[in-house]
């Protein structure tokens, strides 16, 4: 018998579409059925998962795809969507450079532009 995953917290899906390195991203909440659908294959209670790469965009040629998930961008920790529309709404934090640390397959790496 196949148990249902539930859908909750809600995946609240958000677009990037401002002119940032992230510009093309879909993201989406974590939950069981998130970890499910994706395939995560592991216990992930932080950040947001990758729903969609528009192909073309600046997060397709950071290498970002379906399933990563996005743990932080500069430093700074990212729980939720709420947390990750935050970071990228403020331009202080994108000075500097980006820096983001994803979880790919288990394996944590580090995609940017300095």
């Amino acid at each position: 018998v196949l148990k249902d995953f539930e859908d909750i917290p809600s995946r609240d899906n958000f677009k990037v579409t401002k002119k940032i390195p992230l510009h093309g991203v879909e993201v989406c909440n974590i939950n069981p059925k998130v970890i499910n659908e994706f395939n995560l294959g592991f216990d992930v209670d932080k950040g947001v998962v990758v729903a969609d790469v528009l192909n073309g965009s600046f997060a397709q040629r950071l290498g970002l795809v379906i399933g990563d998930v996005l743990l932080s961008i500069n430093d700074n920790e990212i729980s939720d969507v709420s947390s990750f529309k935050n970071i990228v709404s403020n331009e202080s934090n994108l000075n500097l450079g980006f820096l983001v640390r994803v979880l790919r397959k288990g394996r944590i790496l580090t995609v940017g532009i300095r």
